[in-house]
This record gives structure tokens, C-alpha cells and sequence, in this order.
């Protein structure tokens, strides 16, 4: 947690209210009509609870959602796809959803 603070003190400027719909989309008390949503978290990320949440919390509102967990991967896992060969697994994945996802649209 103390490394996921340094990193949003470095992303907003000071006095900013970090309790925004704009950084936490989870906030947001009507999510009805919203398009379809692909939620992809990490399972070694300290913001998987609060991606599965939102994934909740979209479908609960009628949204369409596909939500996945790559278990065995950390937060940041696109970044790694040409040197952790399950990151690039999961990267292929996360773009066949998202290909299967406009398709159907």
C-alpha cells in the first residue's frame, strides 16, 4: 500500500480529492447504461478486491461485464508481456476479449 500511495502522490498534484468518480469509477452511484466492460485485474495487485468489486457492482447494475483475474500475475503484467511469458499470455487474452467483445457489438 505504501508503494501504491507514493504512486498517486507522484499522479496528482497536491489537495486533489482522491475520493473522485474520475479515479475510482467504483464511486459512482448509477452505473446503469453503461456499455459493456472487460475487467481485468492481477491476483499479486494490492487493487485486485477493488477491480472484482467494480466488476460486482457493473453487472449487479445490468451492465455486460467480463470480468478475469490473471492469478499468478502483479500489477503492471502489460508491461511485462516480452520478458514473462504469462504476461504475454494474458496480454493475447485480454486482446481476443476485446476482439470478441467488438464483434458482438
Amino acid at each position: 500500500r505504501d508503494t501504491m500511495e507514493w504512486f498517486m502522490e507522484q499522479y496528482l498534484p497536491e489537495g486533489i480529492d482522491r475520493q473522485i468518480v474520475q479515479l475510482q469509477p467504483a464511486l459512482e452511484p448509477r452505473l446503469e447504461g453503461l456499455p459493456p466492460a472487460i475487467v481485468v485485474t492481477a491476483g499479486f495487485d494490492v487493487l485486485v478486491q477493488d477491480g472484482a468489486a467494480y466488476a460486482q457492482k457493473l453487472q449487479e447494475a445490468g451492465v455486460q461485464v467480463r470480468y478475469k483475474c490473471f492469478d499468478s500475475l502483479p500489477h503492471g503484467f502489460t508491461g511485462m508481456s516480452y520478458t514473462l511469458k504469462t504476461a504475454r499470455t494474458a496480454c493475447l487474452e485480454i486482446a481476443d476479449m476485446t476482439a470478441k467483445a467488438y464483434k458482438t457489438l
